[in-house]
């Protein structure tokens, strides 16, 4: 039913799939006594990093460059359309697992006890 050429493809289509991740992690507010600064930084470096590379090792599930088997039957024209179709439905997976496995990480919650007494000044 094509108006042009009509073709029949069939082969594998590899496909690079590759999230850029950063993590940025707040400052401790500079407003707090010493020992509560220590106590912040320690949860910043010791809880919420570790916690916040896990999201990154998430994310990075998306990575990959699969083949994507071609099974195409139509008008030529039509053809970059077909894959663009299977590129996109494959990233709407990959995005669906690593999106899954990032949420299951969170809510997260960091306590930290800032009730604590400075070291007296030596003399």
């Amino acid at each position: 039913d094509c108006d042009e050429s009509c073709i029949q493809a069939t082969g594998f289509v590899k496909v690079p799939y590759k999230v850029a991740t950063t993590v940025s992690l707040p400052a401790v507010p500079e407003d707090l006594r010493p020992c509560q600064q220590q106590r912040g930084a320690s949860a910043l470096k010791n809880k919420l990093a570790p916690h916040e590379q896990k999201h990154v090792a998430a994310f990075r599930t998306f990575d990959g460059s699969p083949l994507l088997p071609i099974n195409y039957k139509g008008c030529e024209s039509g053809y970059d359309s077909y894959l663009e179709g299977l590129a996109e439905t494959e990233f709407e997976r990959r995005k669906g697992i690593a999106d899954a496995k990032r949420a299951k990480l969170d809510p997260y919650v960091v306590d930290v006890d800032l009730c604590c007494k400075d070291a007296a000044p030596k003399k």
